[in-house]
């Protein structure tokens, strides 16, 4: 059995880690904000994390952090021989 996306898988998970302290949002945003939130409900404590950004720029970053992050460790398990350019423009799904 291989056993290499899991370790892969592992790798991705001890970088979010060392990073945000933790992997749920309430410990992300401990971290972040210095505080944590009650987004079930959308009360005071939502629109305070909508005024501190977190909706529209905070959180958004940490997702694009955390998929560049797996692309830059899957990167290296791509063969230096494949050829890439066959990869279509997703853009053009718009």
């Amino acid at each position: 059995m291989d056993f290499e996306s899991s370790y892969l898988g592992q790798e991705l998970v001890k970088r979010f880690m060392e990073r945000h302290d933790g992997l749920i949002c309430k410990d992300v945003h401990k971290k972040l904000f210095g505080r944590t939130f009650n987004l079930k409900e959308r009360g005071e404590d939502y629109q305070v994390y909508l005024d501190m950004n977190g909706h529209s720029h905070i959180c958004p970053t940490v997702v694009g952090w955390t998929a560049a992050t797996a692309v830059e460790i899957l990167w290296d398990k791509v063969p230096g021989d494949i050829d890439l350019s066959d990869i279509p423009d997703l853009s053009d799904l718009e």
